[in-house]
């Protein structure tokens, strides 16, 4: 396999940054993981190239971001606003002219090639580390849909899948279907990132158009896929025809999806660190999802009476215990900050809440397994760790398990997805998720 996607070119150009720009030589490739290579020609050392030593000296807190861009000569293009200099690069020498050779980093740029006689237009996103057994396809307005993997990842970080669209024939306005095409593939990418589990990293897109083809790289750090996927690249196929038609209906439950899948495939070594990541993408669901008055017990109103009476008794009680007026301003404002939790249901009232409007069944996870996990991340949050109680056996990651499976059925019905997924709560097995009828009404009976 060659060590290059896109072997490295010869571009003249300039290379700046404010009022700054200096005329340079350079090479500029994509190897085989996504990343951009860049090499420049030696510079020399003289006023007019002094400023990249200026900037990179004056650097504290962050890189400064210089821009550079040139041609081959012969149609092709390299552009980028986002270069960071990593070293000077100084050569002195006894008998030749001292020069700079600027050691540099890439983290979004755009190359142009010219098209070939008798191109088709299209897309295609260029996936890192996928694993997927079979082709996935699907028919849309864009175009046909594809997605393939890797059956096995020899090479880490490498470029093994890709996410392609062949644009129809009446396509119309290409710069229209390009916008459409990327929300597509961001939508698409991160419903996928969700089914294995880990983020699915992207870092090179290209944009075949009749005359020219456009590869646009963003540099990415390497996300490997985690463990307790809800997939496995042998099921991909009913969560990707998902997620292509929850693109086109628009009609996604959940609001902030993408943020919840975020945290969800937050990478943590500690178990404490999996327990916070799925506790918060969970409460993050219920949150968006819900309004603020399904999230109390009372009225706004009511409770604001309440609340008034409550806090008078409280008052006429510490000015019982103390005589010391700042004291017992002290105390009062401490409590009364507190009172507005007592209007909030519990975790488990809310996820009911939102399992009962979204028709989740949730009925063969024990609630005081839910409770407990709760309390659980409420004491690492206080005290950066948890173990159980003396006497009581158990594993964090129980607890991590049931937390993730209620995020999972969430997610799912979210995306009114109906297939089979991957369960670990008792040991991986395969379950059957069906989307059910909204219990709402019920719920509100119970609960009023």
């Amino acid at each position: 396999m060659s060590g290059w996607y896109l072997a490295p070119k010869s571009y003249q150009g300039l290379l700046n940054i404010g009022e700054c720009s200096l005329s340079v030589s350079f090479n500029a490739g994509i190897d085989q993981s996504g990343d951009v290579k860049i090499t420049l020609q030696p510079i020399p050392l003289n006023s007019d190239s002094r400023f990249i030593e200026d900037h990179y000296y004056e650097q504290k807190t962050q890189f400064a971001e210089f821009s550079l861009s040139g041609d081959d000569g012969n149609g092709a293009t390299f552009t980028s606003t986002k270069i960071l200099v990593y070293s000077p690069g100084h050569f002195f020498s006894d008998s030749l002219p001292a020069s700079v050779t600027p050691r540099i980093g890439c983290m979004q740029c755009s190359f142009i090639e010219p098209s070939t006689e008798g191109s088709s237009r299209g897309a295609k996103l260029l996936l890192r580390d996928f694993k997927n057994y079979f082709p996935l396809r699907a028919h849309t307005p864009l175009g046909e849909v594809e997605m393939t993997g890797a059956n096995a990842l020899e090479v880490p970080a490498s470029l093994t899948g890709s996410l392609a669209v062949a644009a129809p024939a009446d396509i119309g306005s290409f710069s229209q279907w390009k916008i459409c095409t990327s929300e597509l593939f961001t939508h698409v990418c991160s419903v996928m990132s969700f089914a294995q589990g880990g983020r699915l990293a992207a870092p090179v897109t290209k944009w075949l158009n009749e005359d020219f083809t456009e590869i646009e790289v963003t540099s990415i750090l390497e996300m490997r896929p985690g463990a307790m996927a809800p997939f496995s690249p042998f099921d991909f196929a009913t969560i990707f025809q998902t997620a292509v038609n929850t693109y086109f209906d628009r009609q996604i439950d959940a609001k902030d999806l993408r943020i919840a899948i975020e945290w969800f495939n937050m990478p943590s070594v500690y178990r404490e660190g999996k327990l916070l990541a799925a506790m918060t993408v969970l409460e993050h669901l219920i949150s968006a999802s819900l309004s603020r008055r399904d999230l109390e017990i009372r009225s706004k109103t009511q409770f604001r009476d309440l609340r008034k009476e409550l806090l008078a008794v409280v008052e006429k009680k510490i000015a019982e215990w103390t005589q010391d007026p700042q004291l017992r301003a002290t105390e009062m404002d401490a409590i009364r900050d507190k009172f507005e939790d007592l209007n909030r249901r519990s975790l488990k009232q809310k996820i009911d809440l939102l399992a009962s409007r979204w028709g989740v069944d949730l009925s063969d996870l024990e609630p005081e397994e839910i409770a407990s996990a709760k309390r659980a991340r409420d004491h690492i949050v206080h005290t950066g760790r948890f173990e159980f109680p003396a006497g009581v056996s158990g594993d964090l990651m129980d607890y991590v398990r049931l937390t993730r499976e209620i995020v999972v059925r969430f997610i799912l019905a979210a995306l009114k997805f109906e297939g089979t997924y991957t369960s670990y709560v008792g040991g991986a097995h395969n379950r059957h998720f069906v989307k059910g009828i909204s219990l709402d009404a019920k719920f509100h009976r119970e609960t009023s």
